[in-house]
Formats: C-alpha cells, structure tokens, sequence
C-alpha cells in the first residue's frame, strides 16, 4: 500500500528536525546515524520514496530517546513527539 505524500513530507519534517538537533548536540556516538539520516532526507527528495527516512527515523528516535533520559534538558520533547507521531502515521498506512 502507498503512503500519502502529506505523511510523506510530514516524516521528513521530523526528521530534518532530528538532523539538526543531533547536528547541535554534536556528539561522535551520533555521527554514524546523522550522515545516515542526513543522506536519506536528500535521498527522499530526490526520489519521494520514503522507506529510508522511516528506517533511519527510527533509528534516530531510539537514540534521542536514550539520550534524553540522562541529558533531559538537551533534546526537546517536540522533537521526540513530532518523530513519533510521523513515524507512527506512516506505518498506519503501510498497514492499510
């Protein structure tokens, strides 16, 4: 089943919202995940599809979350929910 292009853009939003609070938290234990996330938002509008964006979104939503709970204060809870709540809509649809 296709995803709308609203949730689409919506998952990229939230993840370009995580890119750049890895890029501000500026740590080497988050290099790997955001190059890898940075190369699947350009990668997504290149070509729309956004498998890449879900696989690494979910990879960054684990290690934000982890990483807010010893460092509350330096990832936000927008930016956590907002991942969230993308990544939620886009495999609700790919369930349909």
């Amino acid at each position: 089943m296709k995803t709308t292009l609203k949730n689409n853009e919506k998952l990229k939003k939230s993840c370009n919202d995580a890119v750049l609070t890895l890029e501000k938290l500026n740590l080497e234990q988050f290099k790997d995940t955001l190059g890898q996330l940075k190369w699947c938002v350009g990668s997504y509008e290149f070509d729309k599809n956004p498998i890449g964006l879900n696989e690494l979104g979910q990879v960054a939503l684990k290690d934000l979350k982890a990483f807010k709970k010893g460092n509350s204060r330096k990832v936000t809870k927008k930016v956590i929910d907002g991942l969230e709540k993308s990544l939620l809509n886009y495999q609700e649809e790919l369930s349909l």
